[in-house]
C-alpha cells in the first residue's frame, strides 16, 4: 500500500515537469495503433493512416479509407515498421507503403492462401 501512495505522490511531482513536453495531435479521436521510428509518427485511426514529424509534431500525411481498392482499407489490424518503408496489415490484404506514405504493393491474402496451398 505505501509504494503505491509513493508511487502516486512521485507522480504527482513530476507530472509538471513533463507538462510542457507534452503536445496535443489534431483531429485524433480513437487511435488503434501507434508506431514511430526516428523521424516519424505513424498512428492507426479507423481506416485511416497519420504520419506526424517528430520533430515539431505537424502532420505529413493523412491516407486511407474504407474500400478495397489501392491504399484503401476494410479494417486495419497492425502496422509494422521495416526499415526503410511500413506495412499497414488488413482485413484481406497486406500493403507497403514508403515511410513517406507512398504505396508501393499489395498483397491480397487470398492470394497468399491459394499459394500455401499449393505448396502443400
Amino acid at each position: 500500500m505505501r509504494s503505491i501512495l509513493y508511487s502516486f505522490l512521485l507522480l504527482l511531482c513530476v507530472m509538471p515537469l513533463l507538462a510542457d513536453n507534452a503536445v496535443a495531435l489534431a483531429s485524433l479521436n480513437r487511435p488503434s495503433a501507434i508506431e514511430a521510428d526516428q523521424y516519424r509518427l505513424f498512428i492507426v485511426e479507423d481506416t485511416s493512416i497519420l504520419i506526424y514529424s517528430l520533430e515539431d509534431f505537424k502532420l505529413l500525411k493523412k491516407f486511407g479509407r474504407k474500400g478495397q481498392g489501392p491504399g484503401e482499407f476494410n479494417y486495419i489490424t497492425s502496422i509494422y515498421l521495416l526499415t526503410d518503408s511500413f506495412l499497414v496489415n488488413s482485413r484481406g490484404k497486406v500493403s507497403f507503403f514508403t515511410k513517406d506514405g507512398n504505396l508501393i504493393k499489395e498483397i491480397i491474402r487470398l492470394a497468399l492462401l491459394l499459394i500455401t496451398d499449393d505448396i502443400l
